[in-house]
Order: structure tokens, then C-alpha cells, then sequence
């Protein structure tokens, strides 16, 4: 007999989860819900997999996030009523992300997105609690796409990248992971028809498999112009532009993973960290290194200094980088960098400092 939508998607859940060493059969998993069709198909295919014993704890969190009133409530209804069918225990939880984004005058998205994960944090803490696991084993699920990797890389290509951005997504990111980022939106759609087909599924009253969100459709937003504009015209081009590019991201994937490696192996041998007081040497020796490998290891460095959300200048990576010649470091006047930190240099090595530490020290001095 052949296998249906539902039971290739989950085979192939299966196969990347293994293949990237997401989580075992052991580890609680919470999966973020938002109701649109990919995460609809996330719930379908963990659900499966707790059939097939591949997981055993799991629950679901959607955030709400008060954006689009009646719209975000319904997408609310919606989850409730598709984890009830398929008896998946929900977190659920509402935050009024335009009355913050007002408050901080920071951006309505990245708020969104930060609370979002905040409290999935915290649901996550409260599943492995009640499933007797250590948090560490615990992951968070998010229903990224290759379609999704696929727009990033566009998306990338048009404003520009740090080392190793046209990889464009990782599977994993700490305890976030991505199991259907090999999997592409079309064939989530069939997935999900596939499930309500067999009674499996979840439809609401008006005959809804999954709730659309408009504002996807406002290609004023920089991920709707990709979507909209740019990946039909790719298709046109290429039928299999997503394979394509999968392949090729894949390749720079594995390239960077290998960078990565030497530029770690860099800082640990070349670096010293003082991370309770957001600070970082950089040895006289560092200079020898390849030009390629040292940029990427500072780009890390800055990374672990700078707020998580900081994205990080070229500017700041070259005024570091200026400070070594001829395989040594070199004295230098005080640079100021992004993050108000003070970049300092000499023939013993290049300080990176909080400019008010830096002018302490030379007030003393």
C-alpha cells in the first residue's frame, strides 16, 4: 500500500531529526504553534512520531500575540481546538506586543519574536519538570521550512551576510531545532490534507485545515517580497530552484562548519575571555592566522560580547583586524566600536573592553 503525505513528511521528519541529532526518544519536545499550515503539519508529524515511540513527552505553546484582534484570537481558537483533537497537551499564553513595542520604541517583530521564545523557555522548564527530565534535554521544535531557508538566502543575498550566512539556517540552535527545514511548504500542505483526510486532522467550523495570516501577503515586508516576487520568478527559471539551492546551501554548510572549527580552535588557543566583565584579549600571535579564519573568529568574539540581537558591524571586525601586521599586533590609537566598547592595542595584544572600564583604567593610569 502507498504511503500517504502524512507518513512520507513524518519519515522524513524522522530522517533529518536523526541526521542532525536534533533529539532522541527521550528528550520532552514543545512545539511552537502558531496555527498557519506548517506548524499545523509539525503537531501531525510529532504526534506520529509519538505513536512510532520516536518521542514520549511532548506539549505545544502558542503565543498570541494581540496584533491582529479577532484574527490572532481566532488563530488562538483554532490551536486550542487542534491540540485537543489530537490530545497534545497546550501551553498558551498572551502578550500585547504593540503596547511594549510603543513603550521601548523597539520593533513590533523583533519583540514578538523575543517573547515568543522567552515563554517557551519557561514552557519548556515546566514540561521537562513534569516529564522527571533535565531541561538540558529538552528541546523547542519550530516548523522552518526549506522554503523558509530558501527566502533567507534571498533575502541575505539582497542586504548582505556575516561569515557563513548563505548556509542561511542551522537545524539547530541550542535547544531550538528545526525539523522539517529539509521539507519544503507545498509538501506540508499535502501532509496536512493527507491527515484531515483520514479523520487524523483537525478542521473547524468553516471547513479550515490551518489559519492564514493576511499580513503574510503584504509584500511591503521584506520576507513577503521574497515570497511573493522573487521565489515565483526563481520557480519560472528553475522548477527545482528549491532542491537547487538546498544543495548548494548544503555545501556551504559543510564549508562552514570546517571554518567554524579553525576559528574556535583560534580563539581558544589565541584568546582570553572575561566574560563576567565583557572583556577579551586577543594574544600577539593571533596575527599569524589566515585572514579568513581570524575575521570569522572575531565575528564569534563579538558575538559573545555583544547582545544577543546585536548585529555585528564589518567596521568592527576591520578595526580589529588593522591592529595586526606582519603575523604580530601592532600598537594602535583606541578605536570605539559598536556596543560602545574600546578596542586597544599594542605589541603584547588587542584589547576589546566596555568603554567605561577602558576609561577607568586610564584614569588611574
Amino acid at each position: 500500500m502507498e504511503a500517504s503525505p502524512l507518513e512520507i513528511t513524518t519519515k522524513r521528519a524522522i530522517e533529518t531529526v536523526c541526521k542532525h541529532n536534533l533529539f532522541t526518544a527521550d528528550s520532552p519536545v514543545l512545539i511552537m504553534v502558531s496555527g498557519g499550515c506548517d506548524s499545523t503539519a509539525l503537531c501531525y508529524v510529532i504526534k506520529q512520531m509519538l505513536t512510532t515511540n520516536n518521542v514520549h513527552d511532548i506539549a505545544a505553546i502558542h503565543v498570541n500575540h494581540m496584533i491582529r484582534g479577532a484574527e490572532a484570537d481566532s488563530d488562538q481558537q483554532f490551536v486550542c481546538d487542534l491540540c485537543d483533537k489530537l490530545e497534545i497537551p497546550l501551553f498558551k499564553a498572551e502578550v500585547n506586543v504593540p503596547k511594549i513595542a510603543a513603550e521601548t520604541k523597539k520593533n513590533v517583530e523583533a519583540i514578538g519574536r523575543s517573547e515568543r521564545y522567552s515563554l517557551a523557555q519557561t514552557a519548556l522548564e515546566s514540561l521537562c519538570e513534569h516529564a522527571n527530565k533535565p531541561f538540558s534535554s529538552g528541546r523547542i521544535l519550530t516548523a522552518h521550512t526549506l522554503n523558509d531557508r530558501a527566502e533567507n538566502f534571498y533575502m541575505r543575498s539582497i542586504v548582505g551576510t556575516g561569515p557563513g550566512g548563505f548556509r542561511s539556517m542551522n537545524h539547530k540552535n541550542g535547544n531550538i531545532v528545526r525539523p522539517l527545514l529539509d521539507i519544503s511548504r507545498s509538501q506540508l500542505e499535502e501532509c496536512v490534507k493527507s491527515a484531515c483526510a483520514t479523520g487524523i486532522g483537525y478542521k473547524n467550523s468553516t471547513g479550515q485545515m490551518w489559519r492564514e495570516d493576511v499580513t503574510n501577503e503584504d509584500i511591503t515586508n521584506f520576507r513577503s517580497f521574497v515570497r511573493h516576487e522573487i521565489m515565483p520568478k526563481a520557480k519560472l527559471r528553475n522548477p527545482n530552484h528549491l532542491t537547487t539551492l538546498k544543495r548548494t546551501m548544503d555545501l556551504i554548510a559543510e564549508e562552514d562548519d570546517m571554518m567554524q572549527e579553525l576559528a574556535k580552535d583560534l580563539l581558544n588557543k589565541e584568546c582570553m575571555i572575561f566574560e563576567q566583565h565583557k572583556c577579551a584579549k586577543l594574544k600577539p600571535a593571533f596575527g599569524a592566522a589566515k585572514k579568513p579564519i581570524a575575521k570569522r573568529a572575531i565575528y564569534e568574539l563579538l558575538r559573545k560580547l555583544l547582545p544577543d540581537e546585536a548585529r555585528i558591524e564589518e567596521r568592527s571586525i576591520d578595526s580589529i583586524m588593522k591592529r595586526f601586521q606582519n603575523d604580530k599586533s601592532v600598537a594602535l590609537s583606541p578605536d570605539n566600536i559598536q556596543g560602545n566598547f574600546i578596542v586597544s592595542s599594542n605589541k603584547n595584544g588587542v584589547i576589546i573592553q566596555p568603554a567605561t572600564s577602558y576609561r577607568q583604567k586610564t584614569k588611574r593610569i
